[in-house]
């Protein structure tokens, strides 16, 4: 059982990293990506297992790390305040 957990890990990880690398290597000028409230998401019965699974914070790392590397500006924007 852990084996096969640490597999989907591993895919989930891989497939975030190419979502991003995707997106970076495109050279836009920058990216905007919206600030979620997953905290608020998590205490949702029904979507905090989904919401945990994907690992929003890891990917803005990540796509925070490779914008930095690549020289594209990353804009988030909360939607709360417009």
């Amino acid at each position: 059982m852990q084996k096969l957990h640490y597999r989907l890990g591993n895919i989930r990880e891989e497939y975030r990293r190419s979502v991003v690398n995707a997106v970076v290597k495109t050279k836009p000028q920058y990216i905007t990506v919206e600030d979620l409230n997953v905290r608020g998401m998590v205490k949702n019965r029904h979507l905090a297992k989904a919401v945990t699974d994907q690992g929003f914070y890891a990917f803005k790392l990540f796509l925070l790390a490779q914008c930095h590397k690549h020289g594209v500006e990353l804009r988030q924007v909360s939607m709360g305040n417009l």
